[in-house]
């Protein structure tokens, strides 16, 4: 029981974050000051990144919405290995 509340106080608290660790299975609890430094220097470093509006996502997260519900009504869904049928449930109305 002690370890599920520290782990709640821990969810809850806004002075630390939590991550995967980069190697293994473990998590990382990290200052939440420390971290936004630690990431600001990765980025400034690294040429992967750079600062965007944010419209870029935005619109990916439409488009994968819109193919959903495309896909959705014609019972259809996208694997890595290609398109699958599934047969839609229709729900009895009362």
């Amino acid at each position: 029981m002690k370890e599920q509340n520290a782990i709640k106080t821990l969810l809850n608290d806004a002075t630390v974050v939590i991550r995967p660790a980069d190697k293994g299975s473990g998590v990382m609890v990290v200052d939440t000051n420390t971290y936004i430094t630690e990431m600001e220097k990765e980025m400034e470093m690294c040429d992967s990144y750079e600062i965007t509006d944010g419209s870029g996502q935005c619109n990916a997260e439409k488009a994968v919405k819109r193919q959903q519900t495309a896909s959705t009504k014609m019972g259809t869904f996208v694997t890595n290995s290609g398109t699958t049928s599934f047969q839609k449930i229709q729900q009895k109305q009362n």
